[in-house]
């Protein structure tokens, strides 16, 4: 199976997201509170273009949620339960080819 990504565009799909996690739950949660008050100052964050959901289906099966920095690197926020998180994320999220 080829890797896949999924766009999260807003801090609630990330908070749902939050439910699937192994680990980094507590980072999860303050990017999910740091995302929405920006939001309600802003309007628009640089965050809705750069958190994403990641699976890749190699033997390992690895599932994870990382975020593009202002620099363009990209941050491991932490690891999800592949199997509903792949379900969940297919169903919610639009898919990201590139």
């Amino acid at each position: 199976m080829a890797a896949k990504r999924f766009h999260v565009a807003s801090p609630a799909d990330l908070a749902s997201l939050a439910e699937f996690a192994k680990d980094g739950k507590e980072s999860i949660g303050r990017m999910v509170s740091v995302w929405t008050a920006t939001m309600r100052r802003k309007g628009e964050t640089r965050w809705d273009r750069a958190i994403y959901a990641g699976f890749c289906g190699t033997r390992r099966r690895d599932a994870e949620i990382v975020r593009i920095s202002a620099d363009g690197n990209i941050v491991y926020v932490g690891t999800l339960q592949y199997n509903k998180a792949l379900n969940w994320c297919e169903q919610h999220l639009r898919q990201v080819f590139d």
